[in-house]
């Protein structure tokens, strides 16, 4: 809940679409990757857990560039919906 609404703050913060984009993406890849290194405690070395971890690590990539995408076209519905009415 927490990342999402961090995501969606970072989706609002001024920029173009490709920086914002690439903001987004390694904050959920970092956020992510770090999360399931940290948590690891299997029995085999964690080296072997990387690659894994990578593609989970994307995945929450696209899913924090989902989250700020949103944001920002909410904002531009609310601004849309504010000065026209």
């Amino acid at each position: 809940m927490v990342w999402g609404l961090a995501a969606a703050a970072l989706g609002l913060v001024g920029g173009t679409a490709p920086a914002t984009a690439l903001r987004l993406g390694v904050f959920g890849f970092t956020l992510g990757f770090a999360f399931m290194c940290f948590d690891y405690t299997g029995d085999s070395p964690l080296t072997t857990r990387v690659v894994p971890f990578a593609i989970i690590g994307v995945f929450c990539a696209v899913c924090a560039i989902a989250m700020g995408l949103a944001a920002r076209i909410l904002r531009i519905y609310w601004r849309r919906h504010a000065t026209s009415g």
